[in-house]
């Protein structure tokens, strides 16, 4: 959000809300925030200079204060299905680049490790039917400590020999 729209929260939201059309569906019962909600899937696009970012949902927030998000597993596999799919359609056959998903305030209380390695899977056969040619997954800095590289990269090892 900083680094590509400089903090313009009001630009991304155009931008999305331009990408996902009229899909959303009102919820009266919200009481903060915006009103308008997606189903876990939804993937919005959006284009700066010659990159595409994909904008996934797979996250649910509450209704009222205090704001209160709850996700799954399974909510970030749908997710990710349907974000490789847009990819296949509309991202021109270009390298992905993915951060970790499903940390912090999507409170999967899964490792790093574990993430990344749904995050390879699910790239794996979601682009079985054709996709990009490869993905790079971005660790922060803040983060690293926490990937348990070697097995990362055992994991990875084995995945790609089978």
């Amino acid at each position: 959000m900083q680094k590509v729209f400089g903090g313009d929260r009001a630009q991304l939201d155009r931008e999305v809300e331009a990408s996902l059309g009229s899909s959303g569906q009102q919820d009266s019962t919200k009481t903060f925030g915006k009103t308008v909600r997606y189903p876990v899937g939804t993937v919005a696009w959006v284009r700066r200079g010659s990159a595409r970012y994909f904008l996934i949902a797979f996250t649910r927030m509450s209704s009222s204060l205090p704001a209160n998000v709850e996700s799954s597993i399974t909510d970030l596999q749908i997710a990710l299905a349907a974000a490789w799919a847009a990819v296949r359609t509309s991202g021109q056959q270009e390298p992905v680049h993915v951060p970790i998903l499903g940390l912090r305030l999507a409170r999967l209380d899964l490792s790093r490790t574990l993430l990344i390695q749904l995050i390879v899977l699910s790239f794996i056969a979601g682009t079985r039917q054709g996709g990009p040619p490869r993905m790079t997954i971005w660790i922060r800095k803040e983060d690293a400590q926490m990937v348990d590289m070697p097995v990362l990269k055992e994991w990875l090892r084995g995945l790609c020999a089978a």
